[in-house]
């Protein structure tokens, strides 16, 4: 038995003659802004939560911590300030 033989067994009928399966689109360009956002903002958390662990296991010592973290220790006291992470 053919394909076309099955299709017609099934009573499935396309007016085209051919079917092209067209993947799904995954994002909206309407909720782009909003998925940008939402990942922007976990992006954040992780390396907030990421920055607080370094810290604690380095007894707060931020040059210690800022070379874990492969950031310049400058750039640590900003993000700790960003992130508003007690000292």
């Amino acid at each position: 038995m053919s394909a076309s033989d099955q299709i017609e067994l099934l009573g499935v009928e396309y007016p085209g003659g051919s079917m092209q399966a067209q993947p799904k689109r995954l994002f909206d360009p309407q909720r782009d802004e909003s998925l940008q956002s939402f990942v922007k903002q976990a992006a954040g958390e992780i390396e907030k939560a990421s920055i607080e662990h370094v810290l604690r296991e380095c007894s707060s010592n931020q040059s210690k911590a800022a070379g874990i973290l492969q950031m310049t220790r400058k750039t640590l006291a900003k993000k700790i300030q960003e992130y508003h992470i007690p000292r």
